[in-house]
């Protein structure tokens, strides 16, 4: 199958951007939240809905054109633990939730003129004084699912034509996992226990029995 490893084995936050694959429902995309007028964009969603992968296409496209930014990561247990921002004109802000006290009045005494913040969070930032356009990041659908499948496949060598993802395992999927990290997840699983051969077809009743027998 000339598949270099598990294609949806955990991927670094780097490779990120090649996964990217943009919301049909969603009127923003990667290239037009860049241009946006206000100087806060939040890109709301429960976790696992693919707001970091959205973030590492941004940071990746504001790399390409030469445009001084930082992406950053807040940790669970370090809500205090932002960098100077300096010069930045674009901070990338990950987990946005978590910002304390201190660095919400950091950041917002930091944001003026180029500068803007673009944000992957749980819940509503709300900088008193500030704008922000907010961007609901949808449920997962069947062709979008299809689509990141493929995605997947082909960032690790393999053929989508002779990988694929059964329509009723698709409806399986978005039915009754609640994130696409849980369906990669499961996806994982069905990969391992598969051996060589021609052609592999994702079934409904392969994943809920591998579903089943990790609950």
């Amino acid at each position: 199958m000339d598949l270099s490893g598990n294609p949806f084995s955990v991927v670094s936050r780097e490779e990120l951007a090649d996964m990217y694959v943009p919301l049909p429902a969603v009127e923003h995309t990667a290239d037009t939240i860049l241009r946006l007028p206000h100087q806060i964009v939040e890109i709301q969603a429960p976790a696992g809905y693919g707001k970091s992968t959205l973030l590492s296409a941004l940071r990746r496209r504001l790399t390409d054109a030469e445009v001084t930014h930082r992406y950053h990561y807040l940790p669970i247990d370090q809500p205090n633990r932002l960098p100077e921002l300096g010069a930045v004109n674009v901070l990338l802000l990950d987990e946005a939730q978590r910002l304390s006290r201190w660095n919400r009045r950091r950041v917002r005494r930091w944001l003026g003129g180029d500068t803007r913040m673009i944000t992957g969070t749980h819940r509503p930032l709300r900088l008193r004084g500030i704008k922000a356009t907010v961007i609901d990041l949808p449920e997962l659908t069947v062709g979008h699912l299809h689509a990141v499948f493929q995605q997947r496949i082909k960032r690790r060598g393999g053929d989508p034509q002779r990988i694929r993802l059964e329509p009723a395992a698709a409806r399986w999927l978005v039915q009754h996992l609640a994130s696409l990290r849980e369906i990669e997840g499961l996806l994982y699983e069905w990969f391992q226990l598969q051996d060589a051969r021609a052609q592999w077809i994702v079934r409904q009743s392969e994943l809920s029995s591998i579903a089943e027998g990790s609950m």
